[in-house]
């Protein structure tokens, strides 16, 4: 009896563990989905860190001037980097996303990395509505790291010019 206990408490235990020390993402672990099937930019930005200060409100001073004649989204009023949607849509497996941010010609891509822990970012687009890169860029490609990944939620992070940068979207 005391044999059989014992057994159980450590088959338990060792479940536990199994479930609760391996993480995928350092903020989090996603129970049961394949992280390919979720889009890591989606929804819009809740946080934009630059070496830990928050500088999402700083990103309104990078709006082109509106134009009142001219055609969405230049003729936009209301600019506010944190209403600005990220739309992503899979395709051949990886992932495309557009956002008013960028020139709706440009092409914009995010393919999976390192055992499904970075997140590529690739691509060439125009910003000449939006006059800052949000995602610190050198031509062609750059590797994010992915720190939470959630069906609501996503982090990535990235060290760029001796500047951290960590960026979440919420849905």
């Amino acid at each position: 009896m005391k044999t059989k206990i014992l057994l159980t408490s450590l088959a338990v235990i060792t479940i536990i563990s199994l479930f609760t020390t391996c993480k995928k993402y350092p903020e989090n672990t996603l129970w049961f989905k394949n992280p390919t099937d979720l889009p890591v930019m989606k929804g819009h930005i809740t946080s934009y860190l630059v070496n830990g200060i928050d500088s999402l409100d700083l990103l309104n001073l990078y709006y082109a001037p509106i134009q009142p004649n001219g055609g969405y989204p230049y003729n936009k009023t209301n600019r506010d980097v944190k209403s600005e949607q990220f739309t992503p849509f899979s395709k051949d497996g990886y992932w495309i996303v557009s956002s008013d941010l960028f020139d709706p010609n440009s092409v914009f891509t995010l393919k999976w990395e390192k055992g499904k822990k970075t997140v590529t970012l690739g691509g060439l687009f125009r910003q000449n509505y939006y006059l800052k890169d949000l995602f610190p860029w050198r031509a062609g490609e750059i590797e994010w790291e992915v720190v939470y990944l959630s069906t609501k939620k996503s982090k990535i992070k990235k060290t760029y010019n001796g500047n951290v940068y960590e960026i979440t979207f919420e849905n």
